[in-house]
């Protein structure tokens, strides 16, 4: 049986811990668990815990952590994939392969002929947005280190990173053209 994976930001350690309330809210409404049913909590930053459910009210779960669990599922290749932002859920499947795929960095783009235009305010929203979909992605896909996600940027600044690195373009209607 799988073991239901949970993330937790923020440091973890043996004892109890209430799970936020999203997690917590997934657990008991969806999953249908108890008090006894074993889960496992990740932070994020690469550890990961064995957890009991201890109580449950309502959409209140508190868990006790237990040993720390070896995951090493992390890709060895150190991957940023530069995106431009798109538009409706697309965003969202993107940000979940690429996670799923062992990106270890993500770079949102604001790009001049896109038709997706964002405020400052839209922006920080899709960007919280945007971390609980690449939690989610970790979750499903067994990787306890989240990729990193920066925030949205123009296409200029974001073509001077990585400057001396193996940098690859996709460009359908594209010739073949070093950067």
């Amino acid at each position: 049986m799988r073991l239901t994976r949970v993330h937790v930001p923020g440091p973890l350690f043996a004892g109890t811990l209430a799970l936020p309330e999203g997690p917590a809210r997934h657990l008991v409404r969806v999953l249908r668990l108890d008090v006894g049913a074993a889960i496992r909590v990740f932070d994020g930053e690469g550890h990961e815990f064995e957890a009991v459910i201890e109580s449950v009210h309502r959409d209140e779960v508190v868990a006790r952590i237990g040993a720390t669990v070896t995951n090493d599922v992390e890709s060895p290749l150190s991957i940023t994939l530069l995106q431009g932002v798109a538009r409706g859920d697309k965003m969202d499947v993107i940000l979940q392969k690429a996670t799923e795929l062992g990106v270890t960095r993500i770079v949102p783009l604001l790009l001049a002929r896109s038709t997706v235009k964002l405020g400052a305010d839209g922006i920080a929203r899709r960007h919280g947005h945007w971390l609980a979909v690449i939690a989610s992605a970790c979750e499903q896909c067994g990787r306890s280190r989240l990729p990193r996600l920066d925030p949205a940027i123009e296409l200029g600044p974001a073509l001077a990173m990585g400057e001396g690195e193996l940098r690859l373009l996709l460009a359908p209607d594209g010739s073949a053209a070093s950067l």
